[in-house]
């Protein structure tokens, strides 16, 4: 693992760390108690899972492997997402790959030679209609676009 791959883990975990930390204590669905344990304990192998970018990038990535590599089933494993998360496996894990896609489109120094389908396809995307639309309805713009913004950002800061 490279410099900027352990970084983007640890980043990775901190943002999800500080997630789980929230919807811990701010979701009423979630009772107290031994269950409640146990719903966390699975929580943060999901989490494990999810932060694992290779895991997530296999375009045959389902929740029947999500549970198979937490050690459960997909009904718990599906529970605790919506619990959670409030939203199902599929959106989550979409804005899982989103998040590593718009880190890869915004990181020309490592991944400046790639093109966009390239990076959807590394990311876990099989084509490119459902790349754009999923990244188009979460962050209002386009890859290209967002790419676009990303570099002249850092054009207007190295300056």
């Amino acid at each position: 693992m490279n410099e900027g791959q352990l970084k983007l883990l640890e980043e990775n975990r901190d943002i999800l760390a500080k997630t789980v930390d929230k919807v811990k204590t701010s979701n009423p669905t979630v009772k107290d108690g031994p269950e409640r344990e146990k719903k966390q304990k699975l929580l943060g192998l999901i989490n494990e899972v999810l932060n694992n970018v290779s895991s997530i990038s296999a375009p045959d990535f389902s929740l029947q492997k999500l549970a198979d590599a937490v050690g459960s089933n997909t009904k718990n494993v599906s529970q605790v997402i919506n619990e959670y998360y409030n939203k199902n496996f599929k959106t989550l894990l979409n804005e899982c790959r989103l998040r590593e896609a718009t880190r890869r489109l915004a990181d020309q120094e490592h991944y400046g030679n790639m093109t966009i389908q390239a990076i959807y396809e590394e990311v876990g995307y099989t084509n490119a209609v459902s790349f754009i639309r999923a990244f188009k309805r979460m962050y209002g713009i386009t890859p290209s676009e967002y790419q676009k913004n990303a570099a002249e950002k850092k054009q207007g800061g190295s300056n």
